[in-house]
């Protein structure tokens, strides 16, 4: 199995992410990989957004997508985190977020993921993450993330310190 590593995509709002490497549209449903496009565009022309996009490579091969965007100053939430269809199933996805993890301030001790899809949240549990329970944090996380989970769905979070 190849080694993730994982590279920074530049703010630059003449090149966007998802026109430069449109392939990254296929990581999510139609209705979704929209949402992650207006996201993403929000963060590369807003100085003021807080994180990172990071490109995941294994070898020369572009496998993925996975970032991180700072909620509090102790906790973070992932941003659109995704591998490839043709790259899945290689242990990359737990490889990006320890590396996602690893990029964030010393001072972030809880990470935290909101899915809709039971498969994704099964794989997010593999990589250390728990379900929240707590009504309030689902609420406010919910909130920050921008992502409805409204008929379904699970807020997950990763302790990285206590």
């Amino acid at each position: 199995m190849h080694r993730v590593e994982l590279t920074p995509w530049p703010r630059n709002p003449e090149r966007t992410l998802f026109t430069a490497l449109p392939e990254l549209r296929t990581i999510w449903r139609e209705d979704l990989s929209a949402i992650a496009v207006f996201h993403t565009r929000q963060w590369e022309t807003d100085a003021d957004e807080s994180g990172n996009i990071l490109l995941a490579h294994a070898g020369n091969d572009l496998i993925g997508v996975t970032g991180w965007y700072r909620m509090t100053l102790s906790e973070a939430g992932l941003r659109w985190h995704g591998v490839l269809p043709h790259a899945r199933r290689n242990g990359f996805s737990m490889q990006m977020i320890e590396l996602a993890c690893q990029d964030m301030p010393r001072e972030i001790c809880h990470v935290y993921e909101v899915t809709r899809n039971e498969q994704s949240a099964l794989a997010f549990c593999r990589c250390g993450f728990e379900a929240v329970t707590d009504t309030d944090v689902i609420q406010s996380v919910v909130e920050q993330s921008e992502y409805d989970i409204e008929g379904g769905g699970w807020v997950l979070r990763k302790t990285l310190r206590s």
